[in-house]
Parts: structure tokens; sequence; C-alpha cells
């Protein structure tokens, strides 16, 4: 288990904590894809189109 905090900052932006980029291999080409299911958020990486 990966426990990692991010803080919210000016125009609701946020950043991926190193250790969930690291675990998920992200990089700038992907997109996160926010959902809510059973009122949880779920958050999904996926690689930018193009």
């Amino acid at each position: 288990m990966v426990l990692a905090t991010s803080k919210t900052y000016g125009n609701y932006q946020t950043s991926i904590p190193k250790e969930i980029r690291k675990k998920f291999n992200i990089n700038r080409d992907h997109v996160i894809e926010w959902d809510v299911q059973d009122g949880k958020p779920e958050i999904n990486f996926r690689k930018k189109k193009t």
C-alpha cells in the first residue's frame, strides 16, 4: 500500500505525489480521469491519445 498526500493550490490545482508517479509510471503524457463510485472518488491514469 502506498500512502501519499497532496495539497490543493490556487485554482484548485494539485500535483501527483512522487510515490504515485513512480508506482504507476505517470509522466506528462498522461490524462487523469475522475469518477465517483458509491460516493467515493476514483482516479484513473491513461496515456494521452495523439
